[in-house]
């Protein structure tokens, strides 16, 4: 049998992305979490530690991080986040910034503040 190939997940993830704008907003609004997830992994890896290993660093059960890891953690807390910063040899590092489509908006709002104080 002859089958097309199989798309690269970036080339459906934008377009999934570019077609359906509620998904866009979900993607959005998690990518931090994915991202930070993302980091945990790499750098438990990146050190040879088993999910077991990280989770007894920071004082908790493995299915702790087992969750967290697959994304099933709802909310993690700041100082979940900082515990496994501290297990991993990692500064966390949260900051609230500007939506992209809004720097513009935030850029003249602080002219406009300047000129207004000047």
């Amino acid at each position: 049998m002859n089958e097309p190939p199989l798309r690269e997940w970036s080339a459906v993830l934008q377009e999934m992305l570019d077609e359906d704008p509620e998904f866009r907003n979900e993607w959005e609004r998690s990518e931090p979490l994915y991202g930070i997830i993302s980091d945990v992994i790499s750098r438990r890896l990146e050190l040879g530690l088993t999910q077991a290993q990280l989770a007894e660093r920071m004082g908790k059960k493995q299915p702790a991080i087992a969750r967290f890891e697959a994304g099933n953690a709802e909310n993690p807390t700041l100082s979940f986040l900082q515990a496994l910063a501290d297990a991993l040899d990692m500064q966390l590092s949260v900051r609230l910034v500007p939506k992209a489509g809004h720097a513009k908006l935030s850029q003249r709002v602080a002219e406009e503040r300047a000129d207004y104080s000047a």
